[in-house]
């Protein structure tokens, strides 16, 4: 008769593992969050019975890689890329979930080094970078540094043991993700102590992964580059271009090989330039890096005689037409000819273009540029001039680049978007003035999302574009959506140029936060602000929008009051200031000077709002303490500029005032009877009025 006892506990144990590995599976194949969160309670219960589980039930310990089994599935329920509903209600459990199981699994005593560990590593390595979103200078570069060292930690283990050459793949996936917010200019640096250990290891993967190798070791290329390590950096792009197939793969290679041989005049990529296109690769990359002279004097080939040399050969005046790689190698042309000032051959790439039936999207596109930057160029010296035809002609370029993003987009070329959108950029800032900017806010807001769309590491540009975009819509009363944009340019990781720095590293900061604050007020409806400076912005603000000028007098008079009522500056209170997050020196807006330059900054708009308004008395009553300190017009150069638009407009209105009463300068001083005081004194008052009206001017 069949043995009709129960198992043993051991095996109850090991069925009831089983059964909590098939609940992790189901849960990540049909994105589940709930069905991981019993696995991890039925985890606990195998661990630690409870009253409630299965009568006579012994503690056991499960397999440790249930741990990471459970914590690798949360990480990929909680990524985000992960748009279901279920994954993004989840999320923020799911980190925690997985953080608590990876700190179960390595708080035991000393794992042993297998697969387990290693994978735990990277699962945590995940983690933290994850919480490096959002952090800016130094912070995210600790924490990427510190999340890399894991990555190492778990490919140590894989290399270690050949049954775990799959672990290698997936340390180098993890490292790269974990690596592409330090791959951009200024942050290549940070990456040169790990990246080449992870590249070295790359090598171990089979030919099925050939492509991927190719990719990872041009990025360690361009570490080395930015590193001004040449011969490294061509070591390994060598070694890529062995290793890939693919042809647009070879061609970046054999240009940056160009670009990291400048000092030695581009050599190396033309022993690797075996077919004539790859040689019009290297003469055009030439002439970008400016190997090849703009003028040579007579001395050899310049830059116009190389790139009409590259349009003769992609383009010839009889036979087929030329594939899509030539072609947009000819709309590359064009955006270089710009670049070095030579419209003519520009024109020469737009035209065979256009004859052209069946051009490639990205050569239209840059085409498309180019014939918006010479419509642009056309007006002479009127460019620059503020003059109905030049703002009009600027609009147009504007207009026409704004479509050209939509199939840049198309095109999925990321240099292709970079292109219209630094061009979009030039173009419009001319006509970034308060009165037209609305005009050219599609484009900008079209720029920004596509720049947002593909993660372009040009954040400088992106928090640009991110701060004017808030701008227009503070201008069409869209504050949210101003406040959107606010908060996207302040999580961007911008640099500028060491050398530019004059008070804070991130400049643009000085913009971007008083906005922040000013959209937070306006959208509030319950929290009234507490600092009296707080209070008198917001009513500036109101008079700023108020329609009607007898509202706009009550409130600035309102405003006024406040700030008359506030004491001597002094720094903000401990708890109001913002702990610094580059590692820098408090904030200097909450420092005492900080707080008489806000002050100073709320009496000029007060002062040019009562101006606009004409209401002198409040003109001239806010432009005496405006204009009572003196700044550096360096570091202070918003408010220098605000206290000379104080200074005409005081002088305006004292002078209005003078010329209602017939005594505006130019005109004769009124008789004075001998022994009247009086009248001596009003002529007194009037010469000095004059003179600060002149002295205004």
């Amino acid at each position: 008769p069949p043995d009709l006892s129960p198992p043993p506990p051991q095996l109850r144990s090991m069925s009831a593992e089983r059964k909590i590995r098939e609940v992790i599976g189901r849960a990540t194949a049909t994105c589940q969050p709930q069905l991981l969160l019993e696995a991890y309670k039925g985890m606990g219960q195998l661990v630690a019975p409870s009253a409630h589980s299965e009568p006579n039930r012994q503690p056991h310990n499960p397999s440790p890689e249930l741990s990471v089994l459970i914590a690798e599935a949360a990480l990929e329920l909680s990524a985000p890329e992960r748009t279901e509903d279920e994954a993004v209600a989840f999320r923020p459990q799911m980190q925690e979930l997985a953080d608590r199981c990876i700190t179960r699994f390595l708080g035991a005593v000393k794992p042993p080094k297998n697969q387990a560990l290693s994978r735990a590593f990277l699962a945590q390595a995940t983690l933290l970078a994850r919480s490096a979103a959002g952090r800016k200078g130094e912070g995210l570069v600790d924490q990427t540094l510190k999340a890399l060292d894991l990555v190492l930690k778990a490919l140590e283990i894989a290399t270690g043991d050949a049954r775990y050459g799959f672990l290698v793949y997936n340390a180098s996936v993890v490292y790269w993700r974990t690596s592409r917010a330090l791959q951009r200019k200024g942050c290549y640096k940070h990456l040169l102590p790990s990246m080449p250990t992870m590249a070295e290891a790359v090598k171990a993967l089979g030919d099925e992964d050939a492509e991927w190798k190719a990719k990872f070791w041009v990025a360690l290329a361009r570490v080395y580059d930015d590193c001004e390590e040449a011969d490294n950096a061509l070591k390994y792009l060598n070694d890529a271009f062995d290793a890939t197939e693919d042809d647009e793969c070879k061609t970046e290679i054999v240009r940056l090989m160009v670009h990291a041989d400048r000092n030695r005049g581009g050599a190396a990529g033309d022993k690797r330039a075996a077919d004539e296109m790859l040689k019009q690769q290297v003469a055009v990359q030439k002439v970008r890096t400016g190997i090849t002279p703009d003028d040579a004097g007579g001395k050899g080939p310049n830059a116009e005689d190389a790139l009409n040399g590259v349009l003769e050969a992609l383009v010839p005046e009889e036979g087929d037409e030329p594939e899509a790689p030539a072609l947009k190698l000819v709309g590359e042309v064009t955006r270089v000819a710009m670049l070095k000032g030579l419209a003519e051959v520009a024109k020469k790439g737009c035209e065979a273009l256009r004859k052209c039936k069946d051009a490639p999207l990205a050569a239209v596109v840059l085409a498309d540029c180019t014939h918006a930057e010479l419509n642009v160029l056309q007006l002479g010296d009127e460019a620059d001039k503020y003059t109905e035809r030049m703002v009009n002609t600027r609009l147009a370029a504007l207009d026409r680049l704004d479509k050209a993003l939509i199939s840049a987009a198309r095109a999925d070329d990321p240099s292709v978007v970079h292109e219209v959108c630094c061009l979009a950029w030039n173009l419009a800032l001319p006509v970034m003035q308060p009165n037209i900017r609305r005009k050219a806010k599609r484009v900008l807001q079209s720029c920004a999302k596509a720049l947002e769309d593909i993660f372009s590491p040009m954040h400088s540009l992106r928090a640009h574009l991110h701060l004017e975009v808030a701008r227009c819509d503070v201008a069409d009363d869209l504050y949210a959506a101003a406040s959107s944009q606010v908060n996207k340019a302040l999580a961007l990781d911008y640099q500028v140029d060491p050398e530019s720095i004059v008070e804070y590293r991130r400049p643009l900061d000085k913009h971007l936060n008083p906005l922040q604050k000013k959209l937070s007020m306006k959208m509030s409806l319950y929290a009234a602000p507490e600092r009296p400076e707080d209070k008198a912005m917001l009513v500036v603000e109101q008079a700023r929008e108020a329609k009607e000028a007898s509202l706009r007098a009550t409130l600035l008079e309102r405003a006024v009051g406040m700030l008359l009522k506030v004491g001597p500056a002094a720094d903000r209170p401990v708890e109001e200031i913002q702990t610094p997050e580059l590692k820098e020196e408090v904030d200097p807006v909450f420092l005492e000077r900080g707080v008489r330059k806000e002050r100073a900054m709320l009496w000029a708009d007060i002062c040019l709002i009562a101006w606009r308004s004409q209401l002198s008395k409040v003109t001239r009553q806010a432009a005496e303490v405006a204009i009572a300190d003196e700044w550096d017009p360096v570091s202070d150069r918003d408010l220098v500029i605000q206290q000379a638009q104080v200074l005409f407009a005081n002088a305006e209105a004292r002078y209005l005032d003078l010329r209602k009463k017939g005594s505006e300068p130019g005109k004769p001083l009124p008789e004075v009877k001998a022994g009247n005081q009086q009248q001596q004194q009003a002529v007194e008052h009037l010469v000095s009025e004059r003179g600060r009206v002149l002295s205004g001017f």
